[in-house]
């Protein structure tokens, strides 16, 4: 696997810019909006930034299990 990563392509992570994605996990949109067949996202979307712990993709097993983990880790913070 020869030039597998490049050194050009080395960067310490504190000087590369934070990277977003849409996770799914709110969206607040009128009632037409959602069954009229076109894209849901327009100008006027803003982004709400979540921590990563706020936003776990549960796709397998370890996943959920990962989930139910920080939950329950949050819920007993609360009550110490």
């Amino acid at each position: 696997m020869k030039d597998f990563i490049k050194p050009e392509n080395i960067k310490r992570s504190q000087l590369v810019r934070p990277a977003y994605r849409v996770n799914g996990a709110i969206y607040l949109m009128k009632r037409e909006m959602i069954n009229n067949g076109k894209n849901i996202y327009s100008e006027s979307t803003l982004p709400y930034i979540m921590s990563a712990k706020s936003s776990v993709d549960i796709d397998t097993l370890d996943d959920f299990e990962y989930a139910e983990y920080l939950m329950k880790k949050s819920l007993g913070t609360l009550y110490k």
